[in-house]
């Protein structure tokens, strides 16, 4: 395993579910029962926790992350809840994920997009999640608003929705919504043409 690898991430550590409007990001994606996420830089999957109670046993939440500590704590929060229709992924997303193309109906990244483009591999990451994704399925990208925090990187590193949307565009990806889903945050939510 890589230094990079075996290293806690830039930005790890808190997650941002506990400040965003979560129900609302849910709602704004429209994950449905049956579905396929992923759940891209997941941490220690928040995110695809809940994702998971949403697709229900006869959908699959794939949670990717080369932080192999993060995968190891979702890990055992899931088994806590006996949820087992989560795959964890331990890789780097910027590489090519164990998961067939154009089969996933949400991708989902949430706060850690600015580290991709901080760390130069945030164009391979949005190529992956167009890789996978269905015809006309949705990438979500949960950023925080380009303001002084804490919580949150410094300034110069948060993404505007402008920025992201020329980011993911070159992709085949159009906008479909913006939405506050917090003091901090914005979602921005895209589709595959």
């Amino acid at each position: 395993m890589s230094e990079r690898h075996a290293a806690k991430p830039h930005g790890a550590g808190k997650s941002s579910y506990d400040i965003v409007d979560h129900e609302k990001v849910f709602r704004e994606l429209q994950i449905r029962k049956g579905m396929t996420v992923l759940d891209m830089g997941c941490g220690p999957g928040d995110y695809a926790i809940a994702m998971a109670g949403i697709v229900g046993t006869g959908g699959v939440v794939y949670a990717a992350d080369f932080w192999t500590e993060a995968l190891v704590t979702l890990q055992r929060k899931a088994a806590a809840k006996r949820i087992e229709n989560i795959r964890t992924i331990a890789g780097d997303v910027s590489h090519r994920l164990p998961i067939d193309g154009s089969t996933v109906d949400v991708c989902l990244i949430s706060t850690v997009l600015h580290d991709f483009v901080r760390e130069g591999t945030a164009f391979e990451v949005i190529g992956e999640a167009a890789r996978v994704l269905k015809p006309h399925g949705t990438l979500a990208v949960l950023e925080f608003k380009k303001m002084e925090g804490p919580p949150g990187p410094s300034i110069d590193i948060r993404l505007a929705p402008d920025q992201v949307e020329r980011l993911v565009s070159p992709h085949g990806f159009i906008k479909h919504a913006l939405s506050d889903v917090g003091h901090y945050n914005y979602m921005i939510t895209l589709q595959l043409r």
